[in-house]
């Protein structure tokens, strides 16, 4: 393995509590145990962007951030410690301290219903039966949020569901995902720079053009 996919870790740092122009929260579980895990992609993609950049995440409340600057804006990057079934403790924190609009949040997430190799922008349209997603919607009171959803497949007909998310992914697959970090973390920074509709219309269109998505 090469590339974004090797170079995934954790880091470490002091946080710098200023407010800023948006909030990315990936999602996943805490603990070596899980770290490569399909539930974890959302950890994934925001660890392979802050390595691209020397960025370092920082323990804050119940979770970790990053002060990202680019291309003139500043926000904050996200990792929530709380498990995924609580995140919304964390990004109700979030909210709450650094004062984000809610057209200026993005959660990247794992997603059974696309394949292994194709992510899409989504605002809105509930949880899909993700338990994450649920508690962010039910903490902060509303499901009107930019998602980023990032295919990891389905289990075979009658296999756990989760014993599939938290399952490693297989070493094709591992391949794969090493291009659609890259392509992800792309797409985080235009969501940031460009907006979530602008970011939305640029890679929803991109993936259909690729023939991943009907």
């Amino acid at each position: 393995m090469g590339g974004l996919w090797a170079s995934l870790r954790r880091k470490s740092g002091k946080p710098d509590s200023k407010a800023g122009d948006f909030l990315v929260v990936g999602l996943g579980n805490p603990g070596s145990e899980y770290a490569q895990t399909r539930h974890n992609v959302g950890f994934m993609i925001l660890d392979a962007l802050a390595d691209a950049e020397e960025g370092r995440f920082g323990p804050i409340g119940q979770g970790e951030i990053w002060n990202w600057q680019t291309r003139g804006r500043s926000g904050i990057l996200a990792k929530p410690q709380t498990y995924v079934n609580n995140s919304g403790i964390f990004v109700k924190f979030l909210l709450g301290r650094f004062k984000v609009e809610t057209d200026n949040i993005l959660i990247v997430h794992d997603d059974l219903t696309l394949e292994v190799g194709q992510y899409k922008f989504r605002c809105g349209g509930g949880s899909l039966g993700h338990n994450g997603l649920l508690s962010i919607e039910e903490k902060i009171g509303t499901p009107d949020f930019f998602r980023l959803r990032v295919g990891i497949g389905q289990p075979e007909q009658g296999a756990s569901r989760v014993d599939w998310v938290l399952s490693p992914f297989s070493e094709d697959q591992m391949q794969i995902m090493d291009d659609v970090f890259g392509k992800c973390s792309t797409a985080v920074a235009d969501f940031v720079t460009k907006g979530g509709v602008a970011a939305m219309n640029v890679h929803n269109k991109r993936t259909r053009e690729r023939g991943k998505l009907d």
